[in-house]
């Protein structure tokens, strides 16, 4: 796992992984781009909570970060996640029983509003309408939540590391 992380996000997101249902291989990897907060010491703080978990520094940038998380992931999936996101106990469990070895994908999930406030309303507003455009008009995986294979990111070399926004898009 690949994550662009701040304080306070860092920490449930590392919080939701711990807690995960899942029994298997999983290794966790923080790349954090220098920033200013702490990101480090927050996924430091979970090394008893989640037994394989590297926490990396890279050069700032979303591609580049989850590029240098990709390049040191052992397994053979790769979930790319961002840091402001909450996952249910059995989902790592309930996605992995969806995989069919050998299968080439790259996919998603849908995304609820997990803040019951007017200013996380309006902000999913904003950004929902655009991104539903897209979906009708181009296939699309939000960057929010990236699953798929060690081998597709390899051939599709990673992401796009000039472009400073939708990486994700590209």
């Amino acid at each position: 796992l690949a994550k662009r992380l701040s304080f306070k996000t860092s920490y449930k997101l590392l919080t939701c992984i711990a807690n995960q249902t899942y029994t298997g291989k999983l290794e966790v990897i923080v790349v954090d781009g220098h920033s200013t907060d702490q990101t480090i010491a927050v996924a430091k703080s979970f090394t008893n909570n989640i037994p394989n978990l590297t926490v990396l520094t890279a050069t700032r940038g979303i591609s580049h970060q989850r590029n240098q998380g990709a390049a040191k992931a052992k397994y053979p999936y790769l979930l790319f996640l961002d840091a402001d996101v909450k996952i249910p106990k059995y989902f790592l469990q309930t996605l992995l029983k969806r995989v069919h070895p050998g299968e080439q994908f790259i996919a998603t999930t849908n995304c609820w509003i997990a803040e019951f406030d007017i200013l996380s309303y309006i902000a999913a507003a904003c950004i929902y309408l655009p991104l539903l455009f897209i979906a009708l008009t181009e296939h699309y995986v939000p960057g929010f939540l990236i699953f798929t294979t060690k081998e597709n990111h390899k051939k599709l070399h990673g992401f796009n590391e000039q472009l400073l926004i939708n990486e994700d898009l590209d």
